[in-house]
């Protein structure tokens, strides 16, 4: 006898409709078809839909979009037939979202839903395919204190990295079997306490004191591609924090994700979901890491990788998911650097300059590990999850060059490999936590963009990029690349100032080609000495007092790769009394300029701050047109309103 697998009734072996409920009657052939198939790694896409479609046909076309329900329990109806036509269901509804209607199935609408503010994303219930998580286990017990941790890389390097002691994450080959790297780890001390086996991804636990002596043993056996340290990654501005049970279960599964996405910890996230808002886009979907004080273990960033991926694979096969995330410096400690209240003393880590050498070191040894961490991270992924996956972060802040960052990553041919095709660092070159890489700004993995949309500095300038970049689908990102040879980032870099000429802010992919070349070529025309006169009105919140300000302002600037940077000086600077309108003084300052241009449009920022007033450095936005060898332009909007002209010196 069987039974309806959606009411539990008693149905004729002969029958194809339930006659209690009218739900079409799964046949047992396609439950033995099913039960043949399993999706390993790389073939996780082409083996589920293939399974999916077998089994799509025999579902009625009324119960798509929603959750299978556990057949009604009867005494002869044995639990293992209820498991296993709950699971073919589920395919099947999972399948008509990935593949559509087929043959002998009535056509449908799907239902289409529209965010209008991000939400926390949760697993799916009862999931059945679970690609390249298919045995996954999270940790899910107490991280121990931070603390350095030194160990010899696989590149030969001495190094020390603020991570969680006796954790270290190792990468096998994904072709190693779970008992194999089991055996390999269990060899040199090593237990097993999180995995993606698929990935070849393991989180290992050793004894206190033995990280480095365990690392070294792992890079010295054939299966293992690298092993480091769990890192304590400091992720400073992505999404909102909103607890979300995801991480915190000891069985991961795929995350029903679309568009951008936020990989966040909590810090900053009002601001990144705006600034993303403000740039004409959105962020959609936001997984919580984290509920570490602010820092996120380096083994939940993998994992959120992966579910992030094969959730997007799973839920919305071929769309592409841009993943927003944040590249802090590292966990940093005040105390040692010598700057205990946050008021500038030596070693201050508002500008790496300023730190001791050997915090200065660490500091970009943390950024290469974080940077090695995400690479490894991408790299585990199959390649169909990997190819439908765009990911733009933040460079940093406090003046650190990348440089040595960039040059120890692209020693690896396939982490240089996807820092082309996948990642876009993006710097601000405004704002007190500049980023401008000490002179090369024109990297092909690095994006300099000004966001005078929403908030300034680098954590908001990722998300603005994010933001712009997501109206292209992957097929014209690739197309641009391939025609244009031009890297991810490079793109990212031209559709920035390709916003800046669109009023809809809405890019395209020809307005987008159209830019790289700009951004691709070095472009002198801005280079050199610019002075003339500027007027402006700005009242400081700090201090009450206006400063109505109009005399000469001039630039010292290079420029290349559509990028400019230098020094100003403006004079005519009166502070006023807000009360009276009073002249107390009159000064002058110096400062900086920065920003993009292309096509004769500039879009950049300048920064000062007025010598004895009691506010910080100021950012002022402005916009700006090049005609021969004048420069005309300004802003206006909130506290601030100013134009100025400059000619060519």
């Amino acid at each position: 006898m069987s039974y309806c697998h959606e009411c539990g009734a008693a149905i004729d072996g002969r029958a194809k409709f339930c006659q209690n409920c009218g739900a079409r009657v799964i046949q047992k052939s396609s439950l033995k078809e099913l039960g043949s198939s399993r999706p390993l790694n790389s073939e996780v896409s082409e083996k589920t839909r293939a399974a999916a479609s077998r089994t799509v046909k025999n579902v009625d076309t009324q119960s798509r979009g929603s959750a299978p329900e556990e057949p009604k329990p009867r005494k002869s109806h044995t639990k293992i037939f209820r498991i296993l036509a709950a699971a073919v269901l589920a395919i099947a509804l999972f399948s008509f979202y990935a593949i559509g209607t087929t043959d002998n199935v009535e056509p449908t609408t799907t239902p289409t839903t529209t965010q209008s503010s991000p939400t926390t994303t949760h697993p799916t219930t009862q999931p059945v395919v679970l690609g390249v998580l298919e045995g996954a286990t999270n940790y899910v017990g107490v991280y121990p204190e931070v603390t350095n941790v030194s160990y010899t890389d696989s590149g030969g390097r001495t190094v020390s990295v603020l991570a969680y002691p006796w954790q270290v994450q190792v990468f096998f080959d994904p072709e190693t079997s779970l008992g194999d790297a089991k055996d390999v780890i269990g060899s040199s001390g090593g237990v097993i306490i999180g995995s993606i086996p698929l990935a070849g991804y393991y989180l290992v636990q050793v004894d206190i004191g033995t990280e480095a002596a365990f690392i070294s043993s792992m890079l010295a056996q054939p299966q293992v591609i690298d092993a480091i340290p769990n890192l304590a990654l400091e992720l400073e501005q992505d999404g909102v924090y909103i607890s979300d049970e995801y991480l915190t279960t000891s069985k991961p599964v795929p995350i029903n994700v679309h568009g951008s996405v936020a990989i966040d910890n909590g810090q900053h996230g009002r601001d990144v979901v705006g600034t993303a808002a403000a740039n004409g886009g959105t962020i959609t979907d936001i997984v919580n890491i984290t509920g570490l004080d602010g820092r996120t273990p380096g083994d939940k960033w993998i994992l959120a990788l992966n579910a992030i991926a094969q959730g997007n694979a799973i839920f919305n096969p071929g769309k592409t998911t841009f993943i927003n995330i944040s590249q802090g410096a590292g966990y940093r400690d005040d105390a040692r650097s010598g700057d205990t209240n946050g008021s500038g003393e030596l070693g201050d880590w508002s500008d790496w300059s300023n730190l001791p050498p050997d915090l200065q070191q660490e500091a970009i040894n943390n950024r290469i590990a974080f940077m090695s961490n995400v690479l490894r991270g991408i790299q585990s992924l199959p390649y169909d999850l990997y190819n439908d996956l765009f990911i733009t972060m933040s460079g940093g802040n406090n003046n650190m060059p990348l440089e040595p960052v960039l040059a120890a990553l692209r020693s690896n041919e396939k982490w240089n490999e996807r820092l082309r095709d996948t990642i876009a660092i993006v710097t601000c070159p405004t704002g007190l936590y500049n980023q401008a890489n000490q002179g090369q700004p024109g990297d092909p993995s690095i994006v300099m963009m000004s966001n005078p949309q929403a908030a300034y500095g680098t954590s908001f300038a990722a998300p603005a990029a994010n933001a712009i970049i997501q109206h292209l689908t992957r097929s014209e990102i690739i197309g641009i690349m391939n025609n244009t040879g031009a890297s991810f980032a490079q793109v990212v870099q031209a559709a920035g100032m390709a916003r800046a000429g669109n009023a809809s802010g809405k890019v395209v992919a020809s307005e987008v080609q159209a830019m790289v070349s700009a951004v691709m070529t070095a472009v002198v025309d801005l280079e050199g000495s610019w002075s003339g006169s500027y007027s402006a009105s700005h009242t400081e919140p700090t201090d009450g007092w206006v400063r109505q300000s109009g005399g000469t302002m001039s630039w010292e600037i290079s420029a290349s790769n559509g990028i400019f940077q230098g020094s100003l000086y403006l004079d005519g600077i009166q502070v006023l009394d807000v009360d009276t309108g009073a002249v107390m003084w009159y000064s002058a300052c110096t400062g900086t300029v920065s920003g993009t241009f292309s096509s004769g449009s500039l879009q950049g920022t300048i920064e000062f701050s007025v010598p004895n007033t009691l506010s910080p450095p100021r950012s002022w936005p402005f916009t700006a047109t090049l005609n021969g060898d004048t420069i005309e332009g300004g802003a206006s909007g909130g506290r601030v309103s100013w134009s100025f002209t400059m000619t060519r010196q």
